[in-house]
C-alpha cells in the first residue's frame, strides 16, 4: 500500500469552470447507506435512522453539531423536471371576384397554410445545505457530495474511503420548427407559390456550485478523492473575501480533478422561396459560446 499522498494547502482547492435547523443533529447508520436529497440541515436536533436510504428534509433553529456516521453517505441536490411541448397550425382561404361592366372581370385570391411545433426541457437542480458550528462525517466506505453546500463556522472534518466532490449543472434544452406554404391565385389561375421553413435549437448548461467551507478543514481519504469543478476552502467566519487562512487539510492516496463549465450553444436557421417572381433565403447560425 503506498503510502498516503499528503496535501496541506495554504490556498483554496477550487476546481470551477466556474434555514431550517436541528439541534445537534446526529445520524447514525454504520452498517447502511445514508441519502440526504435536496435538503436543508441547520445543526440543532437528533435523528436516528436504521433505513437503507435516509431523506433528510428537516427545519428548526440555532448553531451545533451535525455528526454523520455510515457505511456509504451521499449528500445530493434534488432535481425539478419541465417538459413542456406545443403545436400550432393555421389556414388562409381568400377569394375576391370583381366585375367590370359585362365584358371585364377580375378574380384574385390566395391558399395559406402554416405550423409550427415547439419543445422544451428544464432541468433545475436544489442544492442540498449543511450548516452547523462543527460537521463531522465518518465513512467506511464511500461518500459523494454532489450539489450541496457544507459550511461550517468551526471544523469540517470527513473520514471516509472513497470521496467525490462534485457540482452540478442546470440544463435546458429547446427546439422550434415551423414550416409554411402559400398559392397566389388570378384570373389565370396559380400565379405565384411560396414556401418557408425555419429552425431553432438552443442547448444551455449552466454550473451550480459545489462547497465545502469552516474556519478548518480536515479531510482524511484512505484511497481516492475526486473534485469535479467544487470548491473546499478554509476561511475566517466573517471574511466576506474568502481569504485563505492556511487551515485545510487533505490527506488522500491518490487525487484527480477537473473542471465544469458553463456552455450556451444556440443555432437557427430559415429558408424562404416564391415562385412568383422574388426568390428569398437566408441562412443565420449562432456558434457556442463558452465564457
Amino acid at each position: 500500500m503506498p503510502n498516503p499522498f499528503l496535501i496541506s494547502i495554504l490556498t483554496l482547492i477550487t476546481t470551477l469552470a466556474t434555514t431550517p435547523t436541528i439541534a445537534n443533529t446526529d445520524l447514525n447508520t454504520p452498517n447502511k447507506t445514508t441519502t440526504i436529497v435536496g435538503s436543508n440541515l441547520q445543526a440543532n436536533a437528533a435523528v436516528n435512522s436504521d433505513n437503507a436510504n435516509n431523506a433528510v428534509n428537516k427545519q428548526n433553529t440555532n448553531n451545533g453539531q451535525i455528526n454523520i456516521n455510515s457505511q456509504n453517505l451521499n449528500i445530493l441536490s434534488s432535481q425539478d423536471t419541465n417538459n413542456t411541448k406545443s403545436n400550432t397550425q393555421h389556414k388562409n382561404l381568400n377569394v375576391s371576384y370583381t366585375l367590370y361592366g359585362t365584358n371585364s372581370s377580375n378574380l384574385s385570391g390566395s391558399i395559406s397554410r402554416d405550423s409550427s411545433t415547439s419543445t422544451s426541457q428544464q432541468t433545475t437542480h436544489n442544492n442540498t445545505n449543511l450548516t452547523a458550528t462543527n460537521i463531522n462525517l465518518n465513512t467506511t466506505q464511500d461518500t459523494k457530495i454532489k450539489g450541496a453546500n457544507l459550511q461550517a463556522t468551526n471544523q469540517l472534518n470527513l473520514n471516509t474511503k472513497n470521496l467525490e466532490v462534485s457540482s452540478v449543472q442546470n440544463k435546458h434544452k429547446a427546439k422550434t420548427r415551423s414550416q409554411g406554404a402559400s398559392l397566389g391565385i388570378g384570373s389565370s389561375g396559380v400565379n405565384s407559390v411560396g414556401f418557408n421553413q425555419s429552425k431553432a435549437d438552443e442547448n444551455s448548461k449552466t454550473v451550480l456550485l459545489t462547497s465545502m467551507t469552516a474556519k478548518q478543514v480536515n479531510i482524511n481519504t484512505q484511497a481516492h478523492t475526486q473534485l469535479t469543478g467544487s470548491l473546499i476552502a478554509a476561511t475566517d467566519t466573517g471574511d466576506k473575501d474568502g481569504n485563505d487562512n492556511g487551515q485545510l487539510n487533505l490527506t488522500t492516496n491518490s487525487l484527480s480533478a477537473s473542471s465544469l463549465n458553463t456552455t450556451t450553444n444556440n443555432k437557427s436557421n430559415s429558408i424562404g422561396l416564391n415562385a412568383g417572381g422574388q426568390r428569398q433565403y437566408q441562412l443565420s447560425q449562432t456558434q457556442p459560446c463558452q465564457p
